[in-house]
């Protein structure tokens, strides 16, 4: 969230931003209906997983900007 306001702020990756908020809350809350609020069930774990992969790509993308 805040990435998210640092991004309206400036105007840096506001699309990426949006876009990342709006994949975790719908992501987030078909995946828990969906294992029936079993946050061990594979559906769920890969929505976690697909955050953690969207964060790394965000550092990539700030590493690159910086070197």
């Amino acid at each position: 969230m805040g990435f998210l306001g640092f991004a309206l702020n400036t105007g840096v990756m506001r699309v990426f931003a949006v876009g990342w908020v709006a994949l975790m809350i719908f992501g987030f809350v078909g995946a828990t209906k969906a294992a029936k609020g079993d946050f061990a069930h594979p559906l769920f774990k890969s929505q976690v997983l697909l955050h953690v992969m969207a964060l790394g790509l965000l550092v990539a993308v700030i590493i690159k900007a910086f070197m």
